[in-house]
């Protein structure tokens, strides 16, 4: 979501060529957590802008978007094409177009780095929690279970030392 927010932010940005603007927004995403580097590129591969430290190398450039991970190092890398697009203009006046399928045109591409380190991090504190929650109801259940036997063998072992009692004469209670 974060490299197609930035590949529609940039579209302005790499239309008209402004480096500055584009490195705001390079600046503003590398802000968010676990953004490594934002690489912005026009349509023939030139880099416009780049914050961050870019790592490792990209994937192809294609018209689609695309993502790679790097298992050594948990990183993700993620390519967002940047296409124009088409507002229609209506006017009041005039008779509605025949709507004909308009052609995006590729401007360039967004890649985005991305760490999974905090997932990883939340993923074993998760599993962590997990085993300490089952831990702990496997802990109750057994305390459940030795209270309820206890409260069933008592009178049962009540009654069989009457009996044994009654069994060896002993009539007065």
């Amino acid at each position: 979501a974060l490299a197609r927010q930035v590949a529609s932010a940039s579209e302005y940005g790499i239309f008209s060529a402004n480096a500055a603007q584009l490195h705001a927004i390079c600046l503003g995403a590398t802000k968010e957590p676990d953004v490594r580097s934002v690489d912005i590129f026009d349509a023939q591969g030139r880099l416009l802008a780049r914050e961050g430290v870019p790592v490792g190398r990209y994937p192809v450039l294609g018209v689609r978007e695309s993502s790679a991970h790097d298992a050594s190092s948990d990183l993700d890398t993620l390519v967002q094409p940047v296409h124009s697009s088409q507002i229609e203009l209506d006017t009041l006046f005039e008779a509605p177009a025949q709507s004909q399928p308009q052609t995006e045109q590729l401007l360039g591409h967004v890649v985005l780095v991305m760490s999974r380190q905090s997932l990883v991090a939340l993923e074993q504190s998760m599993l962590s929690l997990g085993f300490f929650i089952t831990l702990g109801g496997l802990l109750a259940g057994a305390l459940v279970a030795f209270l309820i036997a206890r409260g069933v063998i008592q009178p049962i072992q009540r009654i069989s030392r009457q009996v044994e009692r009654l069994e060896g004469g002993e009539l007065g209670f």
